[in-house]
């Protein structure tokens, strides 16, 4: 029913009739792997291309089929398309990972990204940077043109900062205006410093909020791993210490 297909459309077809490639041949595996083992597959989640070109996503069981004998004969499979149900789950689990406002990674998610650094950086004894960046005197832009204008510059600053940096970077947002980045693959002081110019010069121009022009400038703190700590809650605490040490127009 997930291929978009009737019965009468399915009947004498093969998974390599009916489905890419690379989809036919996980699913002749595990056939295979049920025929051998005798055992079943019990609601293993996969993509399936449906007839319209679309993936969808599909709850797979089968069942190994035997005869008087004990000898496996054929193979019941029952799919199920739980699409629906999949994307629910993905969005949820965006809206518990991801800010609402700006849309970047939360403090939960930074911090499990954080951790998996931690380990990868461990097991290879190298070094890695984060940064904590906060905006100087946002409590103003609220207090000016009010607190739609402050959510209307985060969610510009937050585009401006994700704008400069790798697709292996994280930058996250902690809540009020306190940004976290993650720099994984960033070895060097010299290297952290850079990006740290590169977030800073994005607040050169001035930004648009409702008609207005608003200049705002960040501090940043910098910290490495494990340098400055061998575990999350040390390396932000250090990281905010540095807060006085890299300023705007120390760069």
């Amino acid at each position: 029913e997930h291929a978009g297909l009737s019965p009468q459309e399915m009947v004498g077809k093969t998974d390599f009739d009916l489905y890419p490639e690379d989809e036919a041949k996980k699913m002749f595996e595990d056939d295979q792997k049920v025929m051998k083992f005798k055992r079943p597959v019990i609601n293993k989640v996969e993509r399936a291309t449906h007839k319209d070109g679309k993936k969808r996503w599909v709850s797979v069981t089968k069942l190994p089929l035997f005869d008087e004998q004990g000898n496996v004969t054929g193979i019941m499979g029952i799919s199920r398309d739980i699409t629906k149900q999949k994307e629910k789950e993905d969005e949820l689990s965006y809206i518990a990972t991801h800010d609402p406002l700006t849309g970047l990674p939360n403090k939960a998610l930074f911090e499990d990204r954080l951790n998996l650094a931690i380990l990868r950086a461990k097991r290879n004894k190298e070094k890695f940077f984060i940064m904590l960046l906060d905006l100087d005197d946002f409590k103003r832009v609220n207090d000016i043109f009010g607190h739609s204008a402050g959510d209307m510059l985060l969610k510009q600053i937050a585009e401006r900062i994700k704008s400069v940096l790798r697709k292996t970077d994280t930058v996250a947002r902690m809540g009020g205006d306190e940004f976290l980045v993650l720099l994984p693959d960033t070895k060097t002081i010299k290297d952290a410093k850079l990006v740290a110019g590169k977030i800073l010069s994005v607040f050169n121009e001035p930004f648009s909020i409702n008609s207005h022009t608003v200049s705002i400038t960040p501090s940043i703190g910098i910290a490495a791993f494990p340098d400055d700590g061998k575990d999350k809650e040390t390396l932000l605490k250090n990281a905010a210490v540095s807060y006085t040490h890299l300023r705007a127009h120390e760069t």
